[in-house]
């Protein structure tokens, strides 16, 4: 958190492991396993393992530059010792934030938020 928001990290071997432009500063999301389905996740088996895992693929929304700078903002005024029961109300509560005005068919669609 102390480096602020990064932008895209086009050095970076993944990039883009969600989408073109989008914001690395959550490489690492804080919210991980939100096991939120709203949020574009799901539960798959991995491949390494062969158990259970959530799979953040499909979740966009952190990494909107817009999300990332507010959620860094709202984690600062948290604190980095934060339980997780006021980090998941805090995701919930960003992501709606985010998403107020928009349709339902927007919300898995990052480039309507930018």
């Amino acid at each position: 958190m102390r480096r602020g928001v990064r932008g895209a990290n086009r050095e970076c071997k993944y990039y883009p492991c969600h989408f073109e432009g989008q914001d690395c500063t959550w490489c690492y999301c804080p919210f991980y396993p939100c096991m939120d389905r709203r949020m574009g996740g799901y539960m798959t088996i991995s491949s390494r393992t062969g158990k259970p895992v959530w799979s953040c693929m499909q979740c966009h929304w952190i990494h909107i530059p817009k999300a990332a700078k507010l959620i860094l903002e709202e984690l600062k005024k948290l604190g980095a010792d934060a339980p997780t029961r006021e980090l998941q109300a805090l995701r919930f509560k960003l992501w709606l934030k985010l998403h107020q005005g928009c349709e339902p068919s927007d919300l898995q669609d990052h480039r309507r938020l930018v």
